[in-house]
């Protein structure tokens, strides 16, 4: 999706920054997190978010997660699925579902750009 983006935006997409952050800082390596958003773009940003900080932003971007380490070394990593337009000030513009259409962020993204 987030590839999409970045394709669909053409040259606005220079005034995008992507940025993964991960919930399972212990497994998500700086290597590991940089290798997974290479599949996307190298030019994406990632992030290994500590349990400190994920704790003090979870209640502003609504963010859950439960990491299952009682499966054992191979553990699942429950979390909520939505993508997050933040403004040039660091303030929550969007809020996108995991269901919102590609076409839609786009347009949603352009129109913030634009503002």
């Amino acid at each position: 999706m987030y590839k999409r983006q970045k394709q669909d935006l053409a040259e606005d997409a220079a005034q995008v920054q992507f940025l993964f952050i991960s919930v399972d800082g212990a497994r998500d390596t700086p290597d590991m997190m940089s290798a997974y958003a290479a599949r996307f773009d190298p030019e994406f940003l990632v992030m290994q978010g500590s349990e400190p900080t994920l704790s003090q932003i979870s209640a502003d971007y609504n963010l859950f997660y439960t990491l299952n380490t009682d499966e054992g070394e191979n553990y699942s990593v429950d979390h909520t699925t939505p993508s997050y337009l933040i403004d040039p000030e660091g303030r929550l513009a969007v809020i996108y579902s995991f269901s919102a259409e590609p076409a839609d962020i786009t347009e949603s993204i352009r129109a913030h750009l634009a503002s």
